[in-house]
């Protein structure tokens, strides 16, 4: 199911809209709370506007179709770190409107969260990871290029637990014992290129 198709008058004012807004700056707000000294809970919502324009959206060496590509983008980052949490978790959202090729246009939302549990400091802890691929509208078309960021994402959930034990033997090494279970579930097929998980730095570096 597609979205509604405005007229042709509302559509060129729009995308003209849409190019001009395109040369703004990404804006960032950073939103920091502490409950006490060594908890920080941070929130970083992130809004973005890109255009692409190309002479051959669907990368074919023989039918060239020039296109302009408007991209809208809203992410929301957080960190949360307490004595013996350290959690991370990424959000967002992506809106892929093609100017002329309309099948390509497509939607998606993202999110992933990953932290670890100190059980026992410095001997006993836990990472753990989920994430959530979630395609809101599809392409009708699978010849896309693949110019745009967050397309071709699959919809399905990932998660994985590692709990580890690390001890110190006489000072000299470390003794590691660390056993894992992850899943990956398949919603339902949909075409595309798949993204790798954990995109996110931040993400990665809590995830330890």
């Amino acid at each position: 199911m597609r979205f509604g198709k405005p007229g042709n008058k509302y559509r060129a004012v729009a995308r003209c809209a849409l190019a001009a807004a395109a040369a703004a700056a990404v804006l960032r707000v950073d939103l920091l709370s502490t409950s006490a000294l060594a908890d920080v809970f941070r929130l970083r919502p992130i809004l973005g506007i890109e255009q692409i324009f190309t002479d051959n959206v669907r990368a074919d060496s023989d039918d060239r179709d020039a296109d302009g590509i408007t991209i809208l983008s809203a992410e929301l980052n957080a960190i949360w770190q307490t004595s013996r949490i350290n959690a991370a978790s990424n959000v967002n959202v992506f809106y892929n409107e093609y100017w002329a090729t309309n099948e390509l246009d497509s939607a998606n939302v993202a999110g992933t969260v990953a932290g670890r549990f100190d059980v026992v400091e410095n001997y006993f802890f836990i990472d753990a990871i989920v994430d959530r691929g979630e395609v809101l509208l599809s392409s009708e078309d699978e010849t896309a290029s693949g110019l745009t960021p967050g397309e071709g994402r699959l919809q399905q959930t990932n998660y994985g637990v590692t709990p580890t034990i690390q001890a110190p033997i006489f000072g000299l090494a470390d003794l590691m014992v660390r056993a894992h279970y992850g899943q990956i579930i398949f919603d339902e097929p949909v075409a595309g290129i798949a993204t790798t998980l954990l995109d996110d730095i931040a993400v990665k570096q809590a995830a330890g």
